[in-house]
Order: C-alpha cells, then sequence, then structure tokens
C-alpha cells in the first residue's frame, strides 16, 4: 500500500508506503521509480504530508513507545522533531519555500488541538475563531495560511486564512462547516464547505473575498485538496448517482475534468505542481463496501 500526497515544482513525490511485509507504514519519497524510506522519529509509523521546492519534507511520525505523534521536518537527510505547543502530539500538514512550517499541536493538558506557525526554531500558536480548536492546513511564500477553526461555542467549524497576525473567518457556501486546505501565491484558497442546508459537501475556490462553488463530477459531494500557482484546482468527487468517486482537475476554461483510476474504482488527487502533474490514491471498493489497498498515483496530461 501507498498514498501520495504532495508533488513539488521538480517532480518529487512524498506521502507513504508500507514496509515490508505491510507490517507498518513509513514517510517515503518517490523519485525516479524508487522509493526512499524517511524512517521514523523513533516510533514504528510516520507519514509525509509536503513538500517545498528545496526537497523539505513534513509530516508526522510516532514516538519511541508509540505513545505521541509528533510534526518533523525532514531536511538534509535528517528527520528533526519539531515537538508540540505543550501538549503530548503534533502533525506538521505543509511547508514553504523559506522553510515555515504549519500544522496542528495540543496544548498543555492536551485539552485540544491549536493552529500552529513553526519558524525560526520556534513553534508559535495561532489561535482560533473564537471556539477551542483549530488546524492549518496551508501556507504560502508571503506566509498567509489557511485552516479550519471552530468558531464561538464551538457551534461548528470554518475555514480560515491568516494574516498579518489576525485570523479570517471565510464563511461557508451556505452551510454549517467549511475548511481550507492550500493556498497559492496569488492568495487563492481551495477547500470544502457544506452548501445550503447542509444537504452535501463541495469542493470551494475562494479568491477576491468570495468563495465559489466548484460543485462536482455529477455526484452529490466533492473536495479540492491543491492549488497550483496558476489558479488549477485538484481533489476528489462522486460521480453521477454517487456510486464512486475520482480525481478531478479543475481549470477556469476546462471546468471539473474526471481524471478517472489507476488499477481500481475509487482515486483523489491530493497535490499538483506548476507543471499540471498531479498526485493523490487511487483504491479498489470490495463488494462489502470496505475499501481496499490505497496506491499513489501521478497524473499528467503528458501520459494521456
Amino acid at each position: 500500500m501507498s498514498a501520495a500526497f504532495d508533488i513539488n515544482d521538480s517532480g518529487l513525490v512524498v506521502g507513504y508506503s508500507h514496509t515490508e511485509g505491510d507490517r507498518t507504514f513509513h514517510a517515503a519519497i518517490f523519485r525516479n521509480g524508487a522509493v526512499i524510506d524517511l524512517g521514523t522519529l523513533g516510533g514504528t509509523m510516520s507519514r509525509a504530508w509536503a513538500v517545498n521546492n528545496a526537497g523539505q519534507v513534513v509530516g508526522e511520525s510516532e514516538l519511541a513507545g508509540n505513545a505521541a505523534w509528533h510534526a518533523f521536518l525532514y531536511t538534509g537527510g535528517r528527520m528533526v522533531d519539531l515537538g508540540t505547543l505543550g501538549g503530548t502530539s503534533s502533525s506538521a500538514r505543509d511547508i514553504n519555500d523559506l522553510g515555515h512550517v504549519v500544522g496542528e499541536s495540543q496544548g498543555p493538558g492536551d485539552t485540544g488541538t491549536r493552529a500552529f506557525l513553526f519558524a525560526d526554531g520556534m513553534m508559535t500558536d495561532l489561535g482560533t475563531l473564537g471556539g477551542s480548536m483549530s488546524t492549518a492546513c496551508g501556507i504560502n511564500n508571503r506566509g498567509e495560511i489557511v485552516g479550519y477553526s471552530m468558531i464561538a461555542a464551538d457551534r461548528s467549524f470554518h475555514a480560515f486564512l491568516y494574516r498579518h497576525g489576525a485570523m479570517i473567518d471565510l464563511g461557508t457556501l451556505g452551510g454549517t462547516m467549511s475548511a481550507a486546505y492550500r493556498i497559492n501565491e496569488r492568495g487563492t484558497v481551495i477547500g470544502e464547505s457544506h452548501i445550503s442546508s447542509d444537504a452535501a459537501i463541495h469542493a470551494f475556490l475562494y479568491a477576491d473575498g468570495a468563495m465559489r462553488d466548484l460543485k462536482t463530477l455529477g455526484g452529490s459531494t466533492s473536495a479540492a485538496g491543491d492549488v497550483n500557482a496558476e489558479g488549477t484546482v485538484v481533489g476528489g468527487s462522486c460521480l453521477r448517482d454517487d456510486s464512486s468517486s475520482h480525481a478531478f482537475l479543475y481549470g477556469e476554461r476546462e471546468g471539473m475534468v474526471d481524471l478517472g483510476s489507476v488499477r481500481g474504482t475509487v482515486s483523489r488527487a491530493y497535490g499538483i505542481n506548476r507543471a499540471e502533474q498531479v498526485v493523490g490514491i487511487s483504491r479498489t471498493m470490495r463488494p462489502s463496501g470496505e475499501e481496499g489497498p490505497s496506491r499513489a498515483f501521478l497524473w499528467s496530461s503528458r501520459y494521456k
């Protein structure tokens, strides 16, 4: 089993792969047909979520004894523990080209997770939209950060944009909840949101102060996973009659395009680079409805 979550502009892919015998999984780099095991912080499992254009990788790993997960930065051939905000566990979700890392961490007492920025050797709590928890999922080279946070009284969670020291509520597509996952250098934000009456979850694109519904591939739900420098979006969507779901690519001229699947019936895209190389996961659904083993995939228009 394997999974791919991000790709940089040089085509370096990161995610995780099961080790020999499928006993566990480790964070991995996929390069030129080879799978490079990044190891762990002393525990059994690890996974990588993002890579920047310098080849620095971030993710999460179990510590020795497997009692907790910590955010890591893999750089110079070494996995570095980024620590926590005072709690037990943390996870790193993205890294920009300046080496600034964002993610989530438990605080003292492990009462809830908080979005963090790790820069210059220090992990900083970014706060919330008034609720008890938050998670940072993406950061661009201007230092703008996106994620999701509980709002006042923990009534729901909303997508946020953090810039100039303030967390801004991006709202929803008319429903209760939303979450932002990535932001590009133009400030375009992508994610997912409930639509009116919470009837379904749809992928969104937020630009120029407005959240736009990207619709679906004909089914009821969709979610966006990444956006490149040109504003091309990737993610996953249910097909007509919701019998399956496929990875998609969304462009302003093309609309939402079905990318199909690889050795499976279900797929989802998580990362896209400037050259529109797309990475994600493909798997087969068993007759029982259970998910089969996942396979990392790389899609490019050159392969069509």
